[in-house]
């Protein structure tokens, strides 16, 4: 019986895996709860890590993942196709795939892409920018766990997979994943900037608060992060509207959750050409740095907020000023990073950022350490 059950419950799994258009698999579902019915057994999925959890929910008629896609203004048709494929080489589990389009012409040329995707739909929002995308997107999702995917990048075949099946055995409710720098898989990133604080061996596997320090070392990347869906609405989570996005949302829910889970092996990659990095920086990058800075420090509860350590807003602001000072080439490379070196030491003087000198990431350097530090340097030597 034992057997009979287990088996059943494996090809009940694997022929959905081939059925992509929603309908069918809604067909699939049903046919698949009579036959559980008649035959007076459960669907087992937990004799075998292959067999998705998710399928469960599915044949419940509960979907269980929204991937939300922000397709703004400045995101490009070839973009959303790359991310749009990589979903398609994804099996399991079941998704709705959303695509949040802020005007017409935006729609329509979503429209003619998602044309051969049967999971995807178009939904408008107002708001400018990839953060107003996808909290419009959180609040039109129907499933219970939320993946939001940023045109260009991609996610491995097995990823989406994993990260539902752990967050419902574990009953998690956030997950980050380690990912690849560029879509040729160039360079591996943690997903934190500290690895000491974080013990990433321990953390994997298991489901676990993540304490302050490894809260603030998380990346802010958006894609290789998974979120339950009830949690995102009691926490009151959201993505910034800045030009850093992830900030507000990554560091709120990983000191929020009671128990969130870490992906060590690349979930996917995130796309760093300048056509995808463009998607983020609308206007003068230092100003929208700060103006992300400020929502967050607004945005963030003040019991969550009194859990980080002193000089956390200025240690964000030296990674955001790190990764900006990356992006800046030629012609008149100095001057442009004259430029936005001033703009930063006024931005953290303004705040009261440089009133101390606290630690920074592992491997910013003396120049930028010195840069956010000025009020603190001047009184020492006065």
């Amino acid at each position: 019986d034992t057997a009979f059950e287990n088996i059943a419950s494996r090809l009940m799994f694997e022929r959905s895996c081939a059925l992509h258009t929603p309908d069918r698999r809604a067909r699939y579902a049903q046919a698949c709860v009579a036959y559980l019915k008649r035959n007076q057994i459960t669907y087992q999925p937990g004799w075998d890590s292959h067999i998705s959890q998710a399928w469960g929910l599915e044949i419940t008629g509960v979907q269980p993942l929204s991937v939300i896609i922000p397709f703004t203004e400045r995101s490009t048709a070839d973009l959303l196709q790359v991310s749009l494929q990589a979903l398609d080489r994804q099996a399991a589990p079941g998704r709705e795939i959303l695509i949040l389009c802020p005007d017409v012409a935006t729609a329509t040329a979503a429209e003619r892409i998602a044309a051969t995707h049967p999971a995807a739909r178009i939904v408008r929002y107002s708001g400018d920018g990839i953060g107003a995308a996808c909290n419009a997107g959180l609040t039109a999702a129907q499933g219970c766990f939320v993946n939001c995917l940023v045109p260009g990048d991609t996610l491995g075949e097995m990823a989406l997979h994993d990260w539902v099946d752990a967050l419902i055995q574990s009953e998690a409710d956030f997950a980050a994943a380690a990912f690849h720098l560029g879509l040729n898989g160039e360079e591996y990133h943690s997903s934190f900037y500290q690895d000491g604080p974080v013990s990433l061996q321990n953390g994997a596997g298991s489901a676990n608060a993540f304490p302050p320090e490894t809260a603030l070392a998380l990346d802010g990347q958006i894609s290789p992060k998974l979120y339950r869906r009830s949690f995102v609405e009691e926490a009151g989570l959201q993505f910034g509207t800045g030009s850093l996005p992830g900030w507000q949302m990554a560091l709120h829910a990983s000191l929020a959750s009671n128990r969130s889970r870490y992906f060590p092996i690349p979930g996917g990659e995130v796309n760093t050409s300048s056509e995808a990095l463009a998607q983020y920086h609308p206007g003068r990058a230092s100003r929208n740095m700060f103006q992300s800075l400020d929502q967050l420090t607004a945005k963030l509860p003040a019991k969550l907020a009194a859990k980080l350590p002193l000089g956390w807003q200025k240690r964000l602001v030296a990674r955001a000023l790190r990764q900006q000072i990356n992006q800046v080439h030629a012609p008149m490379r100095r001057l442009k990073l004259a430029l936005l070196a001033g703009a930063a030491a006024w931005g953290a003087l303004r705040r009261g950022l440089s009133k101390n000198r606290t630690p920074l990431d592992p491997g910013v350097g003396q120049r930028l350490e010195t840069l956010l530090s000025l009020e603190a340097l001047l009184r020492l030597r006065s």
